[in-house]
């Protein structure tokens, strides 16, 4: 009752998750349809879907909800947009992708899905690899494509420790080159040779700290995100991705 009356209000948010509770406690086809008219009203529009899939399947021919459940059904598979997620040839071995954090089963060429408008991720992670992250908008009626790859090897501790090294080594040849040079100011006999193994120790000790921390930061590097807008495409708005990101 107070779910209805909510729905009556306008508040359908607040109606779903009566209709919800509901339904929790006590399972009714009348109260299944309610929660789907409600996600439907709210662009949920996959989890409205599937509700009246199963009234279509659960109720007899004969029942008005599931004429109704049916009508519903054919305006969402006009309005909700399609999404199709493929893995990107070349993928390694073991790539697995995520869509809006829940695992998906794709192949090569992808199987086209109903989502509900609005902002979707798609994840591509595969062992030894860093993850790669595509964002994708899509409005009602759209289609779009994605092509996504796992993202580059990942370096490991392997890469931390070389650049640590790196760094070790380079941090105090830079000083100990400057010190030489310093010495070398003062104009002594020793003063040439001073420059010399300055310069030297300086310039090399600079290179090898500089590779170190570029060693640094390309492993803790995050992994690469790429934001896709909507483009047209035959037959409607859409979007098309390929690449490894």
């Amino acid at each position: 009752m107070q779910g209805r009356q909510a729905a009556k209000n306008g508040d359908h948010e607040r109606a779903l998750e009566l209709f919800r509770q509901s339904h929790a406690l006590e399972p009714a086809p009348g109260t299944l349809l309610n929660i789907a008219d409600c996600e439907e009203r709210l662009g949920k529009l996959s989890e409205a879907r599937k509700h009246y899939a199963e009234l279509i399947e659960e109720l007899p021919s004969t029942d008005e909800r599931r004429t109704i459940a049916a009508r519903h059904a054919a305006e969402i598979d006009q309005r909700a947009p399609r999404l199709r997620v493929s893995v990107a040839r070349g993928a390694p071995e073991g790539t697995s992708v995520m869509l809006d954090g829940a695992p998906i089963g794709v192949g090569r060429a992808g199987d086209a899905r109903f989502v509900d408008p609005g902002r979707h991720v798609i994840i591509a992670t595969a062992p030894g690899h860093k993850e790669s992250r595509i964002t994708v908008t899509l409005p009602e009626r759209a289609e779009s494509q994605v092509e996504i790859d796992a993202g580059p090897a990942a370096r490991g501790d392997s890469g931390k420790m070389l650049g640590g090294i790196l760094l070790g080594v380079g941090g105090p040849a830079v000083g100990v080159g400057g010190t030489l040079l310093v010495l070398a100011a003062r104009g002594d006999e020793n003063a040439k040779g001073y420059a010399a193994g300055g310069a030297v120790t300086l310039g090399v000790g600079a290179a090898l700290a500089s590779v170190g921390v570029l060693r640094l930061l390309s492993v803790s590097r995050p992994a690469s995100e790429t934001n896709v807008g909507i483009a047209p495409m035959p037959g409607g708005l859409g979007t098309a991705v390929t690449g490894a990101f």
